[in-house]
């Protein structure tokens, strides 16, 4: 079920944000017991949102949320399973990507339809825009994990869930109250029985902290970052580094450090030196792990 939600939700993000699709509260979000999320109401879509006076109600990219985190790592901390989101929603993305002209002929077909969300070349261009078809495949990898970044942190989406909510509680009977919108299903002993035992299926085991890593000294999780330089360089003029990732052993960059100028020849004589560090206060920083890779080794699509 994890997995399907996992898969499913790495869909919605992708779709909903390329065909900006809005209304996005928690009465239009559903899940089935399979574990798969799927969005419903598409009466409004490429950017044509709901206004709160001036204010579009959906302003967030699309709605990842806290609690779909939670399910997707398992816990409140970022894990493994969270960079295969990440992946699945980036891939997904650029495959959509190298269809933008299909698309765009698809719906340009549908601009004498009548529909006032579809209706002229702004309507297409916003679906031009949110594809960014003259952006490379890296670039278009490091703007979606900027975009899921933002949701994930985004106010905006909480208080909209927070407005429909009383909207709801507005207009429903006394009847109705105590069922929530998003769980329209009030369990009791009558309908689902007595729980009588739990036990544990299997054990997985953990390490605290996480294999692999120090205790940092108040007994958090680190503050992550990649630094580079390319050996030889005793000026330190090749470094180059990520940004850091707060409060996680399993960070996600998305970050393409480059190095131009450089002929070729020149390359298979250099070292790169890879170090991981933990961002502290008053540039006091902790080395986590690092290696040296000798680019003349170094094979195409092998992963460190």
């Amino acid at each position: 079920a994890v997995e399907n939600f996992i898969y499913s939700c790495a869909g919605c993000c992708v779709a909903t944000y390329i065909l900006g699709i809005c209304d996005r509260h928690n009465d239009n979000i559903m899940l089935k017991t399979s574990g798969h999320m799927f969005h419903i109401d598409f009466g409004k879509f490429l950017g044509h949102a709901q206004m709160f006076g001036n204010i579009k109600r959906d302003r967030a990219p699309f709605v990842f949320t806290s609690d779909m985190a939670y399910v997707i790592n398992g816990g409140d901390k970022p894990s493994s399973r969270f960079h295969d989101f990440v992946d699945l929603c980036c891939e997904a993305y650029n495959l959509i990507r190298k269809h933008t002209h299909l698309f765009l002929n698809l719906l340009g077909l549908m601009l004498s339809c009548g529909i006032p969300e579809l209706s002229d070349l702004q309507d297409l261009k916003y679906v031009y825009d949110a594809l960014r078809p003259h952006e490379s495949e890296a670039d278009a990898t490091m703007y979606f994990t900027r975009l899921i970044e933002s949701s994930l942190g985004s106010v905006a989406t909480k208080l909209n869930f927070f407005i429909h909510n009383l909207a709801q509680m507005k207009f429903a009977s006394t009847e109705e109250r105590p069922v929530l919108s998003f769980a329209p299903r009030v369990h009791t002993l009558k309908s689902d029985g007595l729980i009588r035992n739990l036990y544990v299926c299997r054990h997985i085991r953990t390490y605290s902290p996480s294999k692999g890593y120090q205790v940092l000294q108040d007994g958090t999780d680190p503050d992550p970052y990649v630094k580079l330089y390319l050996l030889p360089d005793p000026q330190k003029t090749s470094k180059r580094k990520t940004k850091a990732a707060k409060r996680t052993c399993n960070p996600t960059y998305n970050e393409m450090l480059v190095y131009d100028g450089i002929p070729r020849g020149d390359l298979h004589q250099r070292v790169i030196h890879l170090r991981v560090l933990s961002e502290g206060a008053f540039w006091e920083n902790t080395l986590l792990g690092e290696t040296f890779i000798p680019l003349k080794a170094l094979t195409p699509g092998y992963l460190w």
